[in-house]
């Protein structure tokens, strides 16, 4: 398996689930959003001791499954070094944090265009119609 989550084919993604690319490094998301510039890609950031992150992965991945034409994305936070700085550079300070990106900006970065922090029953509905938006 290569390190690059672009060339990940649909069964080398996360844990057996097809619709959630689990993002290792840095270098892995911004391949991911240098790969799908016109799509809306939303990355769970979550952490191996969040209770509520591991209530959520399935809710998400079902999420993820209705909607193909959106990339959904996660990072475990405290998976490695590189993950860990990547958390910082988001401003992640609560999991599960929801980071949503579409487009590029002029200068070619990409553009986080809402945030969701924390998990409950009246978070779920939001992101649901978020991923309908054109």
């Amino acid at each position: 398996m290569q390190n690059n989550a672009v060339s990940l084919s649909r069964s080398e993604r996360c844990s057996g689930v097809e619709d959630v690319t689990t993002v290792h490094s840095s270098a892995e998301f911004e391949s991911v959003l240098s790969a799908h510039p016109d799509s809306l890609i939303i990355l769970m950031c979550k952490a191996m001791a969040c209770r509520p992150c591991k209530m959520f992965t399935r809710k998400f991945e079902r999420l993820a499954a209705s909607y193909p034409d959106v990339v959904f994305c996660e990072i475990l936070g405290d998976e490695n070094n590189d993950t860990r700085r990547l958390m910082m550079e988001l401003q992640i300070k609560v999991t599960p944090t929801f980071k949503l990106y579409r487009g590029r900006t002029e200068a070619g970065a990409s553009e986080c265009v809402h945030s969701l922090t924390g998990i409950n029953e009246g978070s779920v509905a939001p992101l649901a119609e978020i991923v309908t938006l054109p």
